[in-house]
């Protein structure tokens, strides 16, 4: 796919949420997600083309290490879906 994309966060106190939309037409959702239990024992719950991944992030502790890593890791998505 050639169009550009459209990232959607929604940063609260206990998770992060994103989606990632393929702009080339009708927006069409690509991936999904949300980084829950912020704070304790992060883990990343995602769906990417049928595929359901749920993955234990406790190594990242704080909010901006956890936004580095799930945007790393939606860009890794994308870029292997043809994003």
């Amino acid at each position: 796919m050639s169009g550009s994309c459209l990232l959607t966060l929604n940063a609260g106190s206990s998770s992060l949420k994103f989606a990632l939309y393929d702009t080339a037409g009708a927006l069409q959702q690509r991936l999904s997600g949300q980084v829950s239990e912020l704070g304790t024992a992060p883990r990343l719950q995602a769906r990417a083309a049928g595929e359901e991944m749920d993955e234990d992030w406790s190594g990242a502790s704080d909010a901006e290490a956890i936004l580095l890593r799930t945007l790393d890791w939606i860009a890794a998505r994308s870029e292997s879906q043809g994003l």
